[in-house]
């Protein structure tokens, strides 16, 4: 599945872990699973607005040199660069000072594979020297600039990168174990490709929602959640919340079903390994 090149820039969208994985939902479901939260705000700030500044948009095999905002649009211009196919999708700013969690086929570009345990990765030499760009925006102001590859997992789809572009927003992390059949929210950056300079992204479509199902996996680095918000292009490495707006996990990819799509997946990162990993590389790169 790929997006039609814009001009002599190779485009290709984001797949959700093609690996034993059903065809992304359409923005149509996605929105249609939120239309009764549309009015739901966390705090005081409407569920979309909150998570559109602390989620942020990947654009992998790009150098990006401008953005602008227009009419809640992305517009980005840019130098294509070879190597790793091109692609969108989103992240999860986990600190600061500009730590991005996502998914590890947004950073490599393949697909991942499943290997023993039940377990989804990709391999590690096709991260290697893969461009990747970050965009942060809030809605109203824009920050860019390229990203670093941190720690890529080899038990799961993760991947851990950072860029010196400071988050709008952090998402404050469910401390406890989430409860199954609760209400989440799914969030990422659908792409929208327009015919202008590099591309236009439709700007934050707004999240999917669904109810919280079961834990599918445990591993020493992550367990895997699995849910039935509708994910689509662009939705891989972004956040899943509570409806209180708390983080539980990033997704990353469609389970197959037997008579058709299986349930989403999250994966919740053990955060003693993401806060060590991040206190490593500040040492590393003061």
């Amino acid at each position: 599945m790929t997006r039609p090149g814009i001009g002599r820039f190779p485009w290709a969208a984001l797949l959700l872990g093609l690996a034993a994985c059903s065809a992304p939902y359409t923005s149509e479901e996605k929105e249609a699973s939120f239309e009764r939260h549309r009015s739901a705000l966390i705090g005081t700030v409407p569920v979309a607005e909150y998570l559109r500044s602390r989620t942020a948009l990947l654009l992998r095999s790009v150098r990006v040199t401008d953005v602008t905002l227009e009419g809640g649009a992305l517009h980005i211009k840019g130098d294509g660069v070879t190597g790793a196919p091109g692609g969108v999708g989103a992240a999860i700013p986990v600190a600061a000072d500009g730590y991005y969690l996502t998914a590890a086929h947004c950073v490599s570009g393949h697909p991942t594979h499943r290997i023993e345990g039940g377990r989804f990765v990709v391999p590690r030499e096709s991260a290697t020297n893969v461009v990747v760009s970050a965009v942060v925006t809030d809605g109203h102001a824009v920050r860019f600039g390229p990203a670093r590859l941190v720690w890529l997992s080899e038990q799961g789809d993760l991947a851990l990168i950072h860029c010196n572009v400071a988050p709008f927003g952090l998402l404050e992390w469910e401390t406890g174990e989430p409860t199954q059949e609760s209400l989440v929210f799914a969030a990422g950056f659908p792409s929208v490709l327009g015919s202008d300079s590099l591309g236009k992204t439709g700007g934050y479509a707004g999240p999917s929602a669904g109810v919280l199902q079961e834990k599918e996996l445990e591993t020493a680095e992550y367990v895997e959640l699995s849910h039935d918000a509708p994910l689509g292009y662009g939705d891989s490495g972004g956040p899943l919340v509570t409806r209180q707006g708390r983080l539980i996990g990033m997704n990353t990819r469609i389970m197959g079903g037997l008579f058709g799509r299986g349930p989403s997946v999250a994966l919740r990162p053990n955060r003693e390994m993401l806060n060590s990993l991040i206190e490593s590389d500040r040492r590393k790169h003061p």
